[in-house]
Protein backbone atom coordinates (compact mmCIF):
# COMPACT_ATOMS: atom_id res chain seq x y z
CA UNK A 1 0.00 0.00 0.00
CA UNK A 2 1.64 3.30 -0.81
CA UNK A 3 1.96 6.06 1.47
CA UNK A 4 -0.88 8.12 0.02
CA UNK A 5 -3.44 5.15 -0.01
CA UNK A 6 -2.12 4.62 3.83
CA UNK A 7 -3.21 8.52 4.50
CA UNK A 8 -6.29 8.21 2.93
CA UNK A 9 -7.57 4.76 5.01
CA UNK A 10 -6.20 6.24 8.34
CA UNK A 11 -8.48 9.15 7.49
CA UNK A 12 -11.17 7.28 6.88
CA UNK A 13 -11.16 4.97 10.18
CA UNK A 14 -11.27 8.46 11.65
CA UNK A 15 -15.14 8.64 13.38
CA UNK A 16 -15.21 12.13 13.13
CA UNK A 17 -14.63 11.98 9.15
CA UNK A 18 -17.43 10.36 7.75
CA UNK A 19 -19.62 13.18 10.07
CA UNK A 20 -17.21 16.45 8.09
CA UNK A 21 -18.26 14.36 4.97
CA UNK A 22 -22.16 14.89 6.04
CA UNK A 23 -21.31 18.65 7.17
CA UNK A 24 -19.95 19.16 3.46
CA UNK A 25 -22.99 17.75 1.69
CA UNK A 26 -25.78 19.30 3.73
CA UNK A 27 -23.09 22.87 3.33
CA UNK A 28 -22.61 22.02 -0.59
CA UNK A 29 -26.82 21.58 -0.93
CA UNK A 30 -27.34 25.16 0.87
CA UNK A 31 -26.16 27.60 -1.34
CA UNK A 32 -26.57 30.64 1.35
CA UNK A 33 -24.74 28.76 3.80
CA UNK A 34 -21.83 27.81 0.93
CA UNK A 35 -21.35 30.71 -0.37
CA UNK A 36 -21.04 32.46 2.91
CA UNK A 37 -18.02 29.81 3.51
CA UNK A 38 -16.58 30.49 0.28
CA UNK A 39 -16.24 34.37 0.92
CA UNK A 40 -15.38 33.10 4.74
CA UNK A 41 -12.42 31.25 3.10
CA UNK A 42 -11.36 34.12 0.74
CA UNK A 43 -11.33 36.18 3.27
CA UNK A 44 -9.24 34.24 5.65
CA UNK A 45 -7.29 33.98 2.50
CA UNK A 46 -6.63 37.56 2.00
CA UNK A 47 -6.12 38.38 5.95
CA UNK A 48 -3.32 36.20 5.67
CA UNK A 49 -1.37 37.88 2.64
CA UNK A 50 -2.18 41.21 3.98
CA UNK A 51 -0.30 39.92 7.00
CA UNK A 52 2.37 38.79 5.39
CA UNK A 53 2.25 41.68 3.12
CA UNK A 54 2.72 43.86 6.07
CA UNK A 55 -0.42 45.92 5.30
CA UNK A 56 -1.69 46.37 9.01
CA UNK A 57 -4.81 48.67 7.47
CA UNK A 58 -6.08 46.27 5.13
CA UNK A 59 -5.74 43.02 7.27
CA UNK A 60 -7.83 45.03 9.71
CA UNK A 61 -10.60 46.15 7.47
CA UNK A 62 -10.44 41.90 6.37
CA UNK A 63 -10.54 41.17 9.87
CA UNK A 64 -13.89 43.03 10.68
CA UNK A 65 -15.38 41.45 6.86
CA UNK A 66 -14.47 38.08 8.88
CA UNK A 67 -15.93 38.44 11.89
CA UNK A 68 -19.12 39.55 9.83
CA UNK A 69 -18.89 36.90 8.00
CA UNK A 70 -18.43 34.52 10.21
CA UNK A 71 -21.37 35.55 12.49
CA UNK A 72 -23.03 34.95 9.88
CA UNK A 73 -22.17 31.56 9.25
CA UNK A 74 -22.32 30.86 13.07
CA UNK A 75 -25.80 31.42 12.60
CA UNK A 76 -26.45 27.51 11.14
CA UNK A 77 -26.88 25.32 13.85
CA UNK A 78 -24.32 22.51 13.14
CA UNK A 79 -21.34 25.24 11.50
CA UNK A 80 -19.51 25.49 14.47
CA UNK A 81 -19.36 21.71 14.60
CA UNK A 82 -18.13 21.53 10.80
CA UNK A 83 -15.53 24.68 11.61
CA UNK A 84 -14.31 22.47 14.40
CA UNK A 85 -13.66 18.76 12.25
CA UNK A 86 -12.00 20.96 9.82
CA UNK A 87 -9.19 22.40 12.20
CA UNK A 88 -9.14 18.89 13.64
CA UNK A 89 -8.90 17.63 9.35
CA UNK A 90 -6.36 20.20 9.36
CA UNK A 91 -4.10 19.14 12.33
CA UNK A 92 -3.95 15.92 11.20
CA UNK A 93 -2.63 16.99 7.54
CA UNK A 94 -0.26 19.15 9.03
CA UNK A 95 1.22 15.84 11.12
CA UNK A 96 1.39 13.64 7.72
CA UNK A 97 3.41 17.03 6.34
CA UNK A 98 5.78 17.29 8.72
CA UNK A 99 6.42 13.27 8.94
CA UNK A 100 6.65 13.63 5.19
CA UNK A 101 8.94 16.36 5.10
CA UNK A 102 11.02 14.27 7.93
CA UNK A 103 11.07 11.14 5.57
CA UNK A 104 12.28 12.98 2.30
CA UNK A 105 15.04 15.03 4.46
CA UNK A 106 16.27 11.47 5.81
CA UNK A 107 16.32 9.88 2.13
CA UNK A 108 18.27 13.56 1.19
CA UNK A 109 20.73 13.03 3.11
Amino acid sequence: MSEIEALKQAFAEYPWFERLKELEQVIDCNADLSLKIRRLKQTQKKMVQSEEAGKIREWTHLSEEYETIFKEVLDFPFVEEYLDLLDLAYDKLKTAQYIAEQKINRCLK
